[in-house]
């Protein structure tokens, strides 16, 4: 596997998805649907329950809330946008005459949909933390804790949706 595949396949591909007016909808997504899915305290509903019990909103809490909301929510979405994007076209003709193998062109766009699903998620948890500064006193704000709690529940199955999309591009059609 060269390298230097690897690499350009990922910023052509990271570029492609530079220039998506979808992006900024993904981007939208979880905030929106966030505020809206996640309750103050002492609400009688929840999203996520404990052994019957709502959780006391706290910042691990909301940690978690925004993950699972991210695994549920946004996994459908994140599918589409990267199957029906702007890299459902691949310019394959440039690529085949170059002697690189197909398997660090597919790592390289793997890599590419893994990045922007990680700045999603980054988004996702700068929203989480400004989500908290309106829902939580300001001394209980640890954006530490929900920035662990949320990447820790919601890269794995992102990374998995950008390797599914890539399964699927490898199918014939």
């Amino acid at each position: 596997m060269s390298l230097a595949v690897v690499r350009s396949s990922m910023t052509t591909s990271l570029a492609r998805y530079g220039r998506s007016t979808g992006l900024w909808i993904l981007l939208l997504v979880v905030p929106v649907g966030a505020r809206f899915m996640i309750a103050a305290r002492g609400a009688d509903f929840t999203l996520i329950a404990l052994d019957n019990r709502i959780p006391w909103l706290t910042s691990p809490v909301l940690g978690v809330t925004l993950g699972v909301i991210i695994a549920t929510l946004l996994l459908p979405v994140d599918f589409i946008y990267l199957r029906a994007n702007v890299t459902r076209r691949q310019p394959w003709q440039v690529e085949e005459v170059s002697p690189a193998g197909r398997i660090s062109i597919a790592y390289g766009r793997w890599l590419a949909d893994v990045a922007v699903l990680a700045i999603v998620l980054a988004a996702t948890t700068a929203a989480g933390c400004l989500l908290a500064l309106l829902l939580l006193p300001l001394n209980e704000v640890d954006p530490a804790s929900i920035i662990l709690t949320l990447w820790v529940i919601a890269a794995p199955p992102l990374a998995m949706v950008a390797a599914l999309r890539l399964l699927f591009d490898a199918r014939r059609r």
